[in-house]
């Protein structure tokens, strides 16, 4: 595997790696053998064309809400923050 430990606890939430495997399954299912027939470039592209999407969805989302709780539960004393300090943008 590639050995990234990082990637798995940021993953661990949203379940990546297994939902990732079961539309793999789903795609099997419905190509079969066929799926050798996928050249790598088309793979590569839809990737990476995929993984922008989610990236442009992260980063257009609307943290009012979410910043709202952080500050209110820092005011209140609870010892979480609902978002990541890598998460923030400015």
């Amino acid at each position: 595997m590639l050995k990234r430990p990082g990637l798995a606890l940021a993953a661990m939430d949203n379940k990546l790696a297994v939902i990732s495997l079961l539309a793999l399954d789903d795609f099997h299912d419905d190509l079969g053998e066929d799926i050798a027939l996928v050249e790598p470039q088309v793979l590569v592209g839809g990737f990476r064309q995929l993984f922008q999407d989610f990236a442009d969805h992260v980063r257009k989302r609307d943290l009012t809400v979410e910043r709202w709780l952080d500050d209110r539960s820092r005011k209140v004393g609870l010892p979480f923050s609902l978002i990541k300090r890598a998460r923030r943008r400015p």
